[in-house]
């Protein structure tokens, strides 16, 4: 991991020092041992607070079409296989260009939730450059398992229990929920073929009631 933190640091600095970029979001150290925060960097000089450990669990794409952070210029983003996928549906959903973002794809063994247990971007599959190693993606016999406590957890506050009516939630449910839902992506994995990828744009055209 020191290998990758040094690099991570090294290639940030670089950027930020060309001018290539004008600000690093990634994470920082919080308020214990266990916990990381957001930080948006700026000066070449403060690299060294990022941090990528097995705390980094915040999906950081959520501010790159924050205003406060475009009128600033480039943005180079710190994601994981998972949160490479939002970046991507943000590209598709034009909130954001391709050309505006410098993207560190981290190489990522999980963060310990049941989720990460059976993850198809281990590697993140759009980057601009890799920290860190290539990495298979794992998927274990509990899956399926996992899915229906996962799919119990999503709707459990709006009433809904199994999958009777599921299609009927999905329609009626925000595609920014959907885009992380592990039921719909579920759903539409086995309607395509897919391996569990899939992006927000394809929860749209598929459920249009949304």
């Amino acid at each position: 991991m020191e290998k990758q933190i040094n690099e991570l640091h090294s290639k940030a600095r670089e950027l930020l020092a060309s001018g290539e970029v004008k600000v690093v979001i990634g994470w920082a150290k919080g308020s214990t041992s266990e916990r990381t925060r957001p930080i948006f960097i700026t000066n070449p000089e403060d690299v060294e607070q990022l941090v990528w450990n097995g705390n980094c669990r915040n999906n950081l794409s959520i501010y790159l079409v924050r205003k406060e952070i475009r009128t600033l210029g480039k943005t180079a983003i710190l994601a994981k296989g998972c949160d490479v996928k939002s970046i991507v549906a943000l590209i598709q959903e034009s909130q954001i260009k391709r050309e505006d973002v410098f993207i560190f794809g981290l190489s990522c063994d999980g963060i310990g939730e049941t989720i990460c247990s059976n993850c198809d971007v281990r590697t993140p599959p759009f980057y601009d450059v890799l920290i860190g190693e290539e990495k298979e993606p794992t998927v274990n016999g509990d899956f399926f398992e996992n899915v229906a406590e996962m799919e119990k957890r999503t709707f459990r506050n709006a009433g809904i229990s199994g999958r009777k009516n599921l299609i009927d939630a999905l329609n009626v449910t925000p595609v920014e929920t959907l885009a992380h839902c592990a039921t719909a992506i579920y759903v539409l994995s086995i309607k395509t073929g897919r391996n569990g990828s899939v992006p927000a744009s394809m929860v749209r055209e598929t459920f249009p009631g949304i």
